[in-house]
């Protein structure tokens, strides 16, 4: 579903983002964000049962991102050039270049990576969820980024280089 919030929320923003003067629409982006975070809410709901559904692990990041769409969304206010200029100059940081060739690879070990860590967790020590975050932020996080360089180093950009010679002899 987060994929789905990525495609519509790119959506928006463009479409906003290329009006003059700002849509009127701009004014509904606080109701619209209430509307999400409760549509999101109700169908966790109905798929995991309303203990489950309600606890912030499930509401908390699409709250987090309705709320920070939000503001851009409401900063922009017709203003098409606010935005998009500041965040052209975060696209030009060097580190969220970084992030961006090697995140297939993290995709593709993040997952390994968390299961091990949290099993090894759960054998060594009592943590309460916080301290189990904590355990995760110091361990499984650098683990993560040392797992995916790693790959991206020795095994996708290789692979990727193979093939731009396969497809150059095509």
């Amino acid at each position: 579903h987060w994929f789905a919030v990525g495609i519509a929320s790119f959506h928006v923003f463009r479409r906003v983002a290329r009006a003059r003067p700002a849509p009127a629409l701009l004014a509904w982006t606080p109701i619209a964000t209430v509307a999400a975070i409760a549509g999101l809410v109700a169908i966790q709901t109905w798929r995991l049962g309303l203990a489950r559904a309600t606890t912030p692990a499930v509401w908390f990041p699409m709250a987090l991102w309705c709320g920070v769409f939000s503001v851009l969304i409401a900063c922009l206010g017709g203003r098409p050039g606010a935005i998009t200029s500041a965040t052209a100059a975060l696209l030009r940081w060097r580190p969220l270049h970084c992030l961006g060739a090697i995140s297939y690879s993290t995709y593709l070990v993040h997952w390994p990576v968390l299961t091990l860590c949290q099993a090894a967790f759960r054998t060594w020590t009592d943590a309460t969820p916080a301290q189990t975050f904590a355990l995760h932020a110091a361990v499984s996080f650098p683990l993560i980024a040392a797992a995916s360089w790693a790959m991206y180093r020795w095994i996708e950009a290789p692979a990727i280089e193979v093939g731009r010679r396969l497809a150059g002899r095509a």
